[in-house]
C-alpha cells in the first residue's frame, strides 16, 4: 500500500487509504500517490526492494572464490581443496587390497 489512511486538514474527517477525495467535504487528499503514473519497469522509485525480481536477460556475475583465502563467512579455507585429496589419493596407490577385493 502506497497511500495511508488519512485526516482532511479543512473538515477533520478521517479517511481511508482507498478515498482520494475527502468523504464529507470532498477535498483531495494532498498525500495521494497516482500508482497508474508510476514506472511499470519495477526497478524505479518506492517500489524497488523487496519484491524486485531479477531480470532473466540480464548477465549474471561470474566469480570464482577458489583463489580466496577465507570462504564468504571469513573461515579460513583449506589448503589444497579437491585437487590435492585426487592426488594424495594417487599417490597412496588409490584403493587398498581389501577394496579391490570388494570389486
Amino acid at each position: 500500500n502506497v497511500n495511508a489512511d488519512w485526516t482532511c486538514r479543512p473538515c477533520g474527517r478521517f479517511n481511508g487509504a482507498e478515498h482520494k477525495m475527502c468523504q464529507q467535504c470532498g477535498k483531495e487528499n494532498p498525500n495521494w500517490v497516482d500508482i497508474s503514473a508510476l514506472p511499470t519497469d519495477g526497478r524505479a522509485g518506492r517500489f524497488g526492494g523487496h519484491f524486485d525480481r531479477p531480470d532473466p536477460e540480464e548477465a549474471k556475475n561470474e566469480w570464482n572464490s577458489d583463489d580466496e583465502s577465507v570462504d564468504d563467512f571469513g573461515r579460513k579455507k583449506k589448503k589444497g581443496g579437491k585437487a590435492a585429496a585426487a592426488a594424495k589419493a594417487g599417490a597412496k596407490g588409490g584403493m587398498t587390497e581389501k577394496q579391490k577385493a570388494a570389486l
